[in-house]
C-alpha cells in the first residue's frame, strides 16, 4: 500500500508597517516601496514544521 504526504495550506499574515497615506492604494504603495521591509520569516522552530509561500495580496486597514 503507498504512502502519502498530506499537506495543509493556510494562510498567515505578516505586519510590514504603519504608513501615513492618503489611500490604502497609497499606503500598500509605500509598503513595497520601503527599504526596511524585509521578508517574513520564521523562527527556527517554526521552519522545522512550516515553508512560506508566496506573497499573494496585501490586507490594509485604517489605524483609528
Amino acid at each position: 500500500m503507498p504512502k502519502y504526504l498530506v499537506y495543509e495550506i493556510a494562510t498567515v499574515s505578516y505586519l510590514v508597517g504603519e504608513y501615513d497615506a492618503n489611500t490604502k492604494e497609497g499606503a500598500e504603495s509605500m509598503a513595497i516601496d520601503d527599504p526596511q521591509n524585509d521578508q517574513p520569516c520564521l523562527c527556527h522552530q517554526c521552519a522545522g514544521e512550516l515553508e512560506l509561500g508566496e506573497f499573494y495580496e496585501f490586507q490594509t486597514e485604517e489605524v483609528t
